[in-house]
């Protein structure tokens, strides 16, 4: 089920559960998955929601029924409103044309179903999920749609060059070039590299772009990937 997730959205999960357990709740509810995708990514609270981590729980806490808590080795379900919410951010990562589901698609899955927290409070903040949408896909692409002169669309081909990040020191070494068609790389994202013949899994640590045009029709954007090896 979880194969597509980052590691950042696994742990978010995780963490999901264990205030969920810790709540005395039969199940993983919307408010405890959210309060894992903040503990996973701080800048979801103070960015969208105007709140650091210490508020957004005390929050929760104040409209959570506490029982005592359940132990962390009891099988504990998803209720349907979560399950709807990782179904949408499955379709957000499509919408996006990202290979992984991360915390931030996670975030608009929690903002498709308007009885969350998280919606009543980006509404009563004045935004709406297409503004935030639409700034994700900013901030993972690393660039706005751009227009020619004559108002036509620029469509940019992506060259990818691999680096490898070397236990401890930062040392890089070349790998591979990729052209990538469709949509830019993102960090966390995990891609198989030809290396002496056979193919190994990194894991993107960094994404460095570097757009070489900016008046042509067709645009080409470098990018360098930083990418980590990970262990079989």
């Amino acid at each position: 089920m979880f194969e597509r997730y980052t590691e950042k959205a696994r742990r978010a999960i995780f963490i999901a559960r264990y205030e969920a357990s810790q709540f005395g709740l039969q199940d993983i509810d919307a408010n405890c998955l959210l309060i894992g995708l903040v503990r996973e990514d701080g800048q979801i609270s103070t960015r969208w929601l105007a709140l650091d981590a210490t508020e957004l729980y005390s929050l929760v806490e104040s409209q959570t029924i506490k029982s005592k808590p359940v132990a962390t080795s009891v099988d504990m379900p998803l209720t349907n409103e979560v399950t709807r919410v990782l179904a949408h951010a499955a379709e957000e990562a499509e919408r996006l044309a990202h290979r992984n589901i991360d915390t931030e698609h996670l975030f608009l899955g929690l903002l498709r179903e308007p009885d969350t927290f998280a919606a009543r409070r980006i509404k009563e903040r004045g935004l709406t999920p297409e503004e935030i949408r639409v700034a994700i896909a900013q901030d993972s692409s690393g660039r706005e749609p751009k227009e020619d002169p004559q108002g036509r669309s620029v469509q940019r081909d992506l060259r990818v060059k691999v680096l490898n990040e070397s236990e401890g020191e930062l040392d890089f070494e070349e790998l591979a070039t990729l052209l990538w068609m469709s949509r830019p790389p993102t960090i966390g994202e995990a891609i198989l590299v030809k290396e002496a013949g056979a193919l190994e899994r990194y894991r993107i640590v960094d994404v460095l772009w570097s757009i070489q045009t900016m008046d042509a029709v067709s645009q080409p954007a470098e990018i360098v990937l930083k990418v980590r090896k990970e262990q079989p």
